[in-house]
Order: structure tokens, then sequence, then C-alpha cells
């Protein structure tokens, strides 16, 4: 989860939180055309995947016990390419798990810029641990 700074906070029952991360010119999402909007679904499952480790943690108290996830379905993606996102800009990820029986969950994230939304969707994984 290298794309995530700061999870601001999480809940557990549905799983659900928000997360925040500054874009950084040394990251994977720049080229030299400018961002690549389709790394806003790799921050949405890096997103995702934290809250559920945190969520997963608080509730069985198991620390040590980390699990993978993988990223199996993109559904119903949508992103906003005429917005321009620069190194420095503070992107704020909002999640909410809508299924969770493992090993597989579902997770509906939102993204936004400043109050601006940039992308939304839903993303399935599969979960181990």
């Amino acid at each position: 989860m290298h794309l995530v700074d700061t999870i601001t906070w999480v809940g557990t029952d549905p799983i659900r939180g928000e997360v925040k991360t500054t874009l950084r010119s040394d990251g994977p999402y720049f080229r030299d055309s400018g961002f690549k909007h389709h790394w806003l679904i790799e921050l949405c499952a890096q997103a995702s995947a934290a809250l559920f480790q945190v969520a997963r943690t608080s509730t069985d108290g198991n620390s040590s016990k980390a699990s993978n996830g993988y990223l199996i379905s993109v559904r119903d993606f949508e992103w906003i390419e005429t917005v321009s996102l620069n190194p420095g800009d503070e992107l704020l990820i909002q999640v909410v798990f809508e299924s969770l029986e493992a090993p597989l969950g579902q997770s509906r994230s939102e993204v936004t810029c400043g109050g601006i939304r940039l992308a939304h969707g839903l993303l399935s994984f599969l979960m181990d641990g």
C-alpha cells in the first residue's frame, strides 16, 4: 500500500472510511503527458485494502496477521480526465464495503480533490487470511 498516506477514519460495521494521499512528482502516476487517470483505480484498491486491514485488526485484535488481497473486478468506474492533477494535490478517497463474504469483498469508492469528484466505482476483491 505504497500510495496511501493517511487513514483519516475507519468504521467497522460495515467497513468504511476515508484515506488521504498527496500526489508526489516521483510517484508512478505521472508521465511526460501528465497524470494518468487509471491510477485512480489503484489508489481506490489500496485505500480499500488499508481500511479492510485496519478494520479487521480492530475487530479481532490480531495486528500481526496481515492478509493478501487481489483485485479481481472493476465495475462502473468513471473518472473525469478533464481535471488536471499535479504533484502536491491532496486526494481524499472514501470507501464503503458493500459486501464482505470471505473470501470475496466489494467496495464502493469515491475520489475527490478540493471538493471536486474525480472518480467513483465498485471494486471486487479476493482476500485471504
